[in-house]
């Protein structure tokens, strides 16, 4: 679980514990992120640790870097958390491919 997310699209943190999330210029910004991911590229969202060229735990856990926005449950409160997708064929291709080209031979 995470606060934050890189937006893909505008190329900026949105941090999901504030009321704006980071962003009152943005007054659609909830409703875009907290689209489903059949209804919008399925890349909008990335993990925090991406822009910093940091590893995250998660994908190394074998998850998708990408995201997707749910309501958590604490308590009374229903706060916005951030997930990683999880990995499907075509993502784990991709992954093969970019890790075979880092540490071995080149993909086609």
């Amino acid at each position: 679980m995470a606060n934050g997310v890189w937006h893909t699209g505008h190329g900026t943190e949105i941090n999901l514990s504030l009321p704006d999330l980071g962003h009152p210029d943005r007054p659609d910004l909830l409703q875009e992120i907290t689209a489903s991911v059949s209804e919008r590229d399925s890349q909008l969202l990335e993990c925090l640790a991406h822009p910093d060229k940091r590893e995250c735990l998660s994908e190394s856990g074998g998850k998708s870097p990408w995201m997707f926005i749910r309501q958590g449950r604490v308590g009374g409160r229903r706060p916005l958390v951030a997930s990683h997708l999880p990995i499907t064929h075509k993502a784990t291709k991709e992954r093969i491919v970019e890790t075979a080209g880092r540490y071995g031979p080149r993909a086609p």
